[in-house]
């Protein structure tokens, strides 16, 4: 199981966003405690309670969403699907996904760079072939 929080956090989502979201399809609704599950929430979703020390040193019982596993993954992909903007939170992105967006500009530079000597090549051909 992991909690929304940690989701976000680590897909470098917009938090307001995703939480937005998930308040809009129904998935979970806003508590005086936190957040539960709401009335189309997924099978297996669940509101988990905790403990909050609070600044006054008081108890507080909060509430968080908790998804498991296997839901993970086409959670983040129907919110990245929304058409929503403001989906990523510019301090808040995952390091290995700027890893990542940085391997894939330099593969499309070589692709890029290789479509375009093929091209050149191609027009040799055609013009030995028309002779």
């Amino acid at each position: 199981m992991q909690k929304l929080i940690t989701i976000c956090r680590r897909e470098g989502f917009n938090q307001r966003t995703f939480y937005q979201w998930l308040q809009d399809e129904e998935l979970i609704v806003k508590s005086e405690m936190g957040y539960e599950i709401g009335p189309r929430a997924l099978t297996g979703m669940e509101t988990f309670h905790y403990n909050y020390r609070g600044a006054d040193g008081s108890q507080q019982e909060r509430t968080q969403v908790r998804v498991p596993q296997e839901l993970v993954a086409p959670l983040a992909d129907a919110f990245q699907n929304s058409g929503l903007e403001r989906l990523y939170s510019p301090t808040n992105v995952n390091p290995n996904a700027l890893d990542s967006l940085e391997l894939l500009k330099r593969q499309t530079a070589k692709i890029e760079g290789l479509l375009l000597s093929l091209q050149q090549h191609l027009k040799e051909v055609h013009q030995l072939l028309e002779k």
